[in-house]
């Protein structure tokens, strides 16, 4: 898990990059008088930026798929052991769609996060990572100020709104 952290943050952090590279590309080709090594070494360092992080998403995604996986198998193999100890009396009174529709959709709903959890991990360390960026690099600090309070405006929207959603639910 925290090897898959590790690469959604890199993932992640050379989408920024290969952005960022987007400017210099851009200044190359308004320049008449750029040599054209230079573009083809830019444009071999997007792609070799794009190549590697695609490469190390598919990577995470996958680990997030394999680790939902293992934990569908435990908790399928859980249930398993459980119904294995009924009584007959029990398993007269179970309904067997409802096992059915448990294994399919309730253990799906808790499969299908597991996924992208490593995400959510680096998401924060990301965030700080963009804001150190745009202070340091552009001496910009209100934009991270600005930047910063509107990500905290956005989890806290996010929290709110997940717990009026389960409220809603219940009723």
């Amino acid at each position: 898990m925290l090897l898959s952290t590790i690469c959604s943050y890199f993932a992640e952090l050379t989408s920024l990059f290969y952005s960022y590279l987007l400017l210099y590309i851009l200044k190359y080709l308004k320049d008449d008088c750029a040599v054209w090594t230079d573009g083809l070494r830019l444009v071999l360092i997007f792609a070799g930026l794009i190549l590697v992080g695609n490469f190390i998403r598919n990577y995470y995604v996958f680990n997030g798929l394999v680790m939902g996986v293992r934990v569908r198998k435990t908790l399928v193999g859980a249930m398993f052991n459980k119904v294995g100890r009924m009584s007959m009396k029990s398993m007269a009174r179970t309904n067997s769609g409802k096992l059915v529709a448990l294994i399919s959709a309730d253990i799906m709903q808790i499969e299908r996060p597991i996924t992208l959890i490593c995400v959510a991990l680096s998401g924060g360390f990301l965030n700080i990572t963009v804001f150190l960026i745009i202070g340091f690099l552009f001496q910009k600090w209100i934009y991270v100020a600005f930047i910063a309070g509107v990500w905290v405006v956005m989890l806290t929207a996010q929290i709110f709104t997940a717990r009026k959603m389960k409220d809603l639910q219940l009723k």
